[in-house]
């Protein structure tokens, strides 16, 4: 959102930062607090997204606009 209303640039798939999983492979990192610290330098929107995720769910449980999907299958 940032890069397209601030910078006025579309996004596009190569924009999308890599996941943690992803970092710590391309980087040959293991799991570890100093890992956890390299990859939140190198992606904070994704760091602090993580960090106000369970505020930001029960908020939307209590106004309730949690996102629910139903699936429905019958056997043919």
């Amino acid at each position: 959102m940032a890069r397209t209303r601030l910078l006025g640039k579309k996004y596009r798939y190569e924009d999308v930062p890599m996941t943690s999983k992803e970092f710590r492979s391309v980087n040959h990192l293991r799991d570890g607090i100093v890992t956890a610290l390299k990859y939140a330098a190198y992606s904070p929107a994704s760091a602090i997204d993580r960090m106000l995720w369970p505020a930001i769910e029960n908020a939307q449980i209590l106004r309730k606009t949690y996102g629910v999907s139903t699936d429905v299958a019958r056997k043919v």
